[in-house]
């Protein structure tokens, strides 16, 4: 976890926004990075001014915004950490955010889902377009989540041109473990795909040949998972794989359910065809009801649908 060393928080309000300050803070510490503390205030109130009984103006965005850097310098002033930057962004919140990413070299983003939001991440909309629109890795601290030191790391699909962003995954769920001192899950779903259709179709397949079949797929997602689990050696840690039968928007939330990690490492991203990459299915039904925090990779060729200024 040392690669990162100019850490972004967005901090969408003071109470919900604090366990993602904290994480940050810790890992800036560890890492001796420099942190950005980053306020918002959304579009609806950015260029707002009203007209008071005494005939002057005042200027909304501007007020929010000094009271926003005020929040901000008050959760700054107990870091441990020799120096914390603060900036208040106005506008549409994702999108001024993914821009300071763009322009200041950020390697990571640190946010909350703001109190009071739904259960799962995809409750959170200002969390969401993040996952799906910020170049660089993004790291969601819930204060739901539980306290375990463990770490699960979610693998797959193989033989899709994403070995490296498997490898990527399983390096940073590796490092974060050994800081944590937890165990590491190393979790892949598996399946035949339209094995259904082979065992029950017009054009039916004998029950052993689709049983064949099936085990090939099941050996190959094994040697995958042993290749994988060797990148985890280094690190120290004592770590566990698992290899689940079934659709993985299906099985991998109630496997990431009964372990219940304290942090979550995912890919967010597919691939599809002609179309590009876009938020993958599986991501979206595991973010919509994990309660670990979560961190977040996409692969190394992402490119943010968000221009730079």
């Amino acid at each position: 976890m040392r690669r990162f060393k100019n850490i972004l928080v967005v901090v969408d309000d003071a109470v919900g926004s604090q366990p993602a300050v904290d994480a940050a803070a810790l890992l800036g510490a560890r890492n001796g990075a420099r942190v950005t503390l980053v306020g918002l205030v959304e579009m609806s109130v950015a260029n707002r001014v009203l007209k008071l009984s005494d005939g002057s103006e005042a200027d909304v965005a501007g007020l929010l915004a000094e009271e926003r850097r005020r929040d901000l310098e008050d959760m700054a002033a107990p870091l441990d950490l020799a120096s914390v930057d603060i900036d208040v962004a106005a506008g549409v919140g994702f999108v001024e955010i993914v821009k300071r990413i763009q322009r200041d070299g950020h390697d990571i983003v640190f946010c909350s889902p703001s109190a009071g939001e739904t259960h799962g991440l995809a409750g959170s909309s200002l969390v969401m377009h993040l996952l799906r629109k910020s170049p660089v890795p993004v790291w969601v601290e819930t204060p739901r989540g539980d306290p375990s030191p463990d770490v699960a790391v979610a693998l797959g699909p193989f033989g899709t041109g994403d070995e490296r962003l498997n490898q990527r995954l399983v390096e940073l769920a590796g490092s974060l473990a050994a800081i944590r001192r937890g165990t590491l899950h190393l979790i892949h779903a598996w399946r035949l795909e339209g094995e259904t259709l082979l065992r029950r179709g017009r054009v039916r397949r004998p029950a052993s040949q689709v049983d064949e079949l099936v085990e090939a797929v099941h050996l190959e997602a094994a040697a995958n998972m042993k290749h994988f689990s060797e990148r985890a050696h280094p690190y120290g840690v004592p770590y566990e794989v698992h290899l689940e039968r079934g659709r993985p928007g299906t099985v991998l939330p109630k496997t990431i359910a009964d372990l219940r990690p304290g942090v979550l490492v995912l890919g967010t991203l597919a691939r599809t065809g002609l179309q590009g990459m876009f938020m993958g299915n599986t991501a979206e039904q595991i973010l919509g009801e994990v309660e670990a925090s979560v961190l977040a990779v996409k692969p190394d060729d992402f490119i943010s649908p968000i221009p730079p200024d």
